[in-house]
C-alpha cells in the first residue's frame, strides 16, 4: 500500500487472507498481515448479524447470475456505504458488482 492510504476491510476478508497465507506462504507471513492491518490509519469493519443479513438481502438474494460469497457481499455493502469505488483484489466478483479492481485484470 502506498504511504498515506487507508485500508478499509472486514474481519471476514482478514480471516480469509490469513488462512490463504498460512496455506500458501508461511505462518509468519500470516502473522505479519494480522499485525499490519490493525495499525492506524487502517480500519476494520466487523461483521455483525445485522450487517450480514443486510448484505445477504442486498447482494446475495437478488443476484442469480453470480456466485458471490457472504464475504464478498459484506465487502460490497461496506464499500457502498463508505462510497469506496475500487478494491485491491484479484477477485473478479468485485468487477461484476460494479467496482473497479486493482491490479487491473
Amino acid at each position: 500500500m502506498r504511504r498515506g492510504r487507508r485500508l478499509v476491510t472486514t474481519n471476514l476478508v482478514i480471516a480469509e487472507s490469513q488462512a490463504l497465507l498460512m496455506r500458501r506462504v508461511h505462518r509468519l507471513a500470516a502473522l505479519a498481515l494480522l499485525e499490519a492491518v490493525v495499525k492506524p490509519p487502517h480500519a476494520i469493519v466487523f461483521s455483525t448479524p445485522e450487517r450480514e443479513a443486510r448484505a445477504q438481502q442486498d447482494w446475495l438474494a437478488p443476484d442469480d447470475d453470480h456466485d458471490f460469497s457472504l464475504t464478498d457481499a459484506l465487502s460490497f455493502a461496506v464499500m457502498s456505504k463508505r462510497r469506496i469505488r475500487s478494491a485491491l483484489t484479484l477477485d473478479g466478483h468485485f468487477r461484476a458488482a460494479g467496482f473497479a479492481i486493482f491490479p487491473a485484470a
